[in-house]
């Protein structure tokens, strides 16, 4: 049996929808997704994925927050980025911190992203 992807475009409403859910497990990984237009020029999407999951219901709770999506980067503007995935953090590290002082503790878990699965 499969699962159901389902994708929340704010946090906020992702947040909402797991604490009607009693889902308390949340995971982040910070991913770039890099690409070229048609004319080859090259594109580049950061942002933290945030993703729970629901056993019961057999579904993959997602929520992107991007905080870059534009030409791909030049080094000069390394700064420009980090700044703008710091303020990212930032913002969701507040959300969070807000739900626990309603008493809604989350359980983060930073993740790293990689494309081949590792063998334990």
């Amino acid at each position: 049996m499969s699962y159901i992807y389902l994708q929340f475009p704010e946090l906020e409403d992702f947040i909402e929808y797991l604490k009607g859910k009693g889902i308390r497990l949340v995971g982040i990984v910070e991913r770039v997704d890099r690409r070229a237009t048609k004319a080859g020029v090259p594109m580049a999407r950061y942002y933290f994925r945030l993703t729970a999951k629901d056993e019961e219901r057999r579904e993959v709770i997602l929520c992107d927050i991007t905080y870059y999506d534009g030409l791909e980067p030049f080094p000069s503007d390394r700064e420009k980025l980090e700044k703008a995935r710091k303020e990212t953090e930032e913002k969701i590290a507040n959300v969070f911190a807000e739900e626990a002082s309603k008493g809604v503790i989350f359980q983060r878990i930073k993740a790293e992203y990689t494309k081949k699965p590792v063998k334990t």
